[in-house]
């Protein structure tokens, strides 16, 4: 049985560091007994397997999720390991689905999310190790069991560093103009070519930023496009771009940064976004503005597991829609709040 140390080597780097303590918690820890760890590849899977291996207190089990005969196969471990009882830890790689065959029934996620009531804390721990475009999947096709598992955790890159960390996505409060993800991906080629007729132009970077590259943006996180806010953030932005924006661009930029970094689980850099989101809108004494910031706050402290800290952010957003009335919106935080309320049992 090995012990976790609290100097641990991290196995990522040390820009990777608060995060991997936050895994390393996860592998000690009774509860809760349910995670999500997203990764870069196939490798960088094995190098969590690796390490979790050295560090955890228990057995730890493995599934290559992606590489069984068939669904059924990845069906009978599950069981079998909800069964088995006892202190392990049980990590599932899936960097692919698992192959299905006529009459398996429900794809592989959907049926998880219906055994999330039968994975108890006695059953012990188990992890998703996910590469992106497993995340993306599993998010899209089962929300219940998105939301049920209570833990996530960003080993992709550093963030402030790394090109794929400081942009936003933009989700349920600040959607690039409204657009549903169908509707901003239909966006998306026109808005590319404006951009790149604009860099021939040779328009100031300010005015690149605000009116081209920053809808770009917007309109890649609503539609989901991860993989190319990137790219454009990498390639085409270097980064962080506040300081080329003024005003409600600014606003916009905050708040999809802030959504951005929550589906990637980088919930230090989310906060930081949030907060900066929170200052402008206060400053600029934008009501709108600010109600989505402390939205925004309360998802991040959700996600935390600060539930008091949620509730509080979500009451601070419901006192301003419902002053202005915004029924829509209130009927989204009322939402969260009863989130809140149903995972603190307090039916």
């Amino acid at each position: 049985m090995t012990g976790i140390s609290e100097h641990a080597d991290v196995p990522f780097g040390p820009d990777l560091a608060a995060e991997w303590g936050r895994v390393r918690s996860f592998l000690r820890a009774e509860n809760p007994p349910l995670a999500i760890v997203e990764v870069e590849s196939r490798a960088q899977a094995e190098q969590v397997v690796d390490a979790a291996r050295r560090e955890s207190r228990d057995p730890v089990a493995v599934f290559q999720l992606d590489e069984c005969d068939d669904f059924t196969e990845s069906q009978e471990w599950l069981k079998s390991k909800q069964a088995a009882g006892g202190s392990h830890t049980f990590l599932v790689l899936a960097c692919a689905e698992p192959r299905q065959k006529e009459g398996d029934g429900p794809a592989f996620w959907t049926w998880l999310n219906l055994q999330r009531e039968h994975w108890l804390p006695r059953a012990g721990r188990l992890a998703f190790v996910l590469t992106p475009p497993m995340v993306n999947k599993l998010a899209g096709r089962a929300d219940a069991l998105w939301d049920w598992i209570p833990l996530k955790f960003n080993l992709l890159g550093s963030p402030g560093q790394d090109a794929r960390d400081p942009s936003g996505q933009g989700a349920q409060e600040m959607r690039a103009v409204g657009a549903s993800p169908g509707e901003a991906a239909k966006l998306l080629p026109s808005l590319r070519d404006q951009l790149a007729k604009a860099r021939g132009k040779g328009l100031a970077e300010s005015i690149i930023c605000r009116d081209y590259a920053l809808p770009l943006f917007e309109n890649l996180v609503a539609a989901g496009r991860l993989a190319e806010v990137s790219g454009l953030l990498g390639a085409e932005l270097g980064g962080d771009i506040s300081a080329r924006l003024s005003g409600p661009a600014r606003l916009r930029w905050w708040a999809s940064l802030a959504e951005y970094r929550l589906r990637r689980f980088d919930l230090i850099g989310a906060e930081a976004a949030c907060y900066n989101f929170r200052r402008e809108a206060q400053e600029l004494g934008n009501e709108g503005h600010l109600s989505a910031a402390y939205h925004l706050s309360g998802i991040v402290a959700q996600e935390r597991r600060d539930f008091a800290a949620a509730e509080q952010w979500y009451l601070k957003s419901l006192a301003i829609k419902e002053e202005q009335g915004d029924e829509a919106g209130a009927a989204g935080t009322y939402h969260h709040l009863g989130i809140v309320a149903q995972v603190r049992r307090d039916f």
